[in-house]
């Protein structure tokens, strides 16, 4: 079992520390970079308006989709990016036919948007190439380039549905962020949020009034099932403001289990289910100094519409021993390392 520490953090109460579980870890190294730490130019999510898309294959009518993507660095999500879009039919090897790749016209921003109508013939396609053909909608692949990202592309999928006056569906909006640190109880997070510099805070999205949607499919069998949805929530965060969970049931300084490479994922607990004290997970500003970062949290549910939020941090410094020069033993970054 591969472990990995903070610098300087052993004797702090609430310090965090990591490791990296051997059995079923998808990464061959333990020191890997945690998926929820933004360092270079990433793409963060992809999101479809409508989620579900009427389709009559019948009369040739598509309707249009607009889309949205969340790309982000390291210092946020401010700036102009070069970015290409293309709609595919799914499959191991992804078929781009021609005419169907689009790039944004000038710099796309955290504010951009495009809309675009799905050829007939690709959709029918996407339904021939389906091994359910259609039973859960007909998918087709809508392709993100960014120059500059790594990894360069990303992908989410257009459902198109010909079940009309069926309720759609609509993305798990985020309407706020709670937060507790210090044995605290949750409370309405301060915007920006605040952190102290060494103690971890708990973090529980608030979503919508009625984001959980309910609502009738057919399952493989072709046997109608009522079904309520689930969210899973990804967060990402600028350096120095690691996420993780706490292990509790550990002697020393607490630990995170980055199993499987899920060390930045929750899932939003059923209605009627009291919520963690210390909320889904956990972050932590770790520089020893005062600064400013950003967390983003992205939502998707179970018939795959996505939102995100982004979330201004201040994080502040509180320890006079760190507060001034020189720079104490004790006030050494409180970074990742490996032992």
């Amino acid at each position: 079992m591969g472990k990995r520490l903070r610098h300087g953090s052993l004797h702090r109460r609430g310090a965090i520390a990591a490791v990296a579980l051997a059995a079923g870890c998808a990464y061959a190294n333990p020191c890997f970079t945690p998926q929820s730490k933004v360092g270079d130019l990433r793409i963060l999510g992809i999101a479809v308006d409508p989620p579900e898309a009427a389709v009559d294959l019948a009369t040739g009518a598509v309707e249009p989709v607009r889309l949205r993507a969340l790309i982000a660095h390291q210092g946020g999500s401010q700036g102009a990016f070069k970015v290409s879009w293309s709609v595919c039919v799914p499959g191991p090897v992804p078929i781009c036919p021609d005419g169907t790749s689009f790039a944004a016209d000038g710099g796309w921003t955290r504010d951009s948007q495009i809309e675009r109508r799905v050829p007939k013939d690709l959709v029918a396609a996407a339904l021939a190439a389906d091994p359910l053909r259609g039973i859960a909608g007909i998918r087709v692949l809508a392709m993100l380039r960014v120059e500059g990202a790594r990894p360069a592309a990303a992908s989410t999928a257009i459902i198109f549905s010909s079940n009309a006056g069926r309720p759609r569906n609509h993305p798990p909006a985020m309407v706020g962020l709670r937060s507790a640190a210090g044995g605290a109880p949750l409370a309405d997070a301060p915007y920006p949020l605040r952190l102290v510099v060494g103690h971890p805070a708990g973090l529980r999205p608030v979503l919508a009034p009625g984001a959980l949607e309910e609502y009738d499919t057919v399952d493989f069998s072709g046997s109608p099932v009522h079904l309520q949805e689930r969210v899973r929530y990804s967060f990402y965060s600028t350096p120095s403001l690691p996420v993780g969970r706490l292990d509790p049931n550990v002697i020393g300084p607490p630990i995170v289990a980055y199993g499987a490479g899920s060390d930045s994922e929750a899932d939003e607990p059923p209605p009627g289910t009291p919520d963690p004290h210390d909320g889904l997970i956990l972050v932590e500003a770790v520089r020893r100094e005062s600064f400013n970062g950003t967390l983003w949290i992205v939502a998707r549910d179970s018939r795959g519409a996505v939102s995100w939020l982004e979330v201004p941090v201040s994080a502040v410094e509180e320890d006079p021993e760190c507060l001034i020069p020189p720079p104490k033993l004790n006030c050494a970054q409180l970074e990742f390392a490996c032992l």
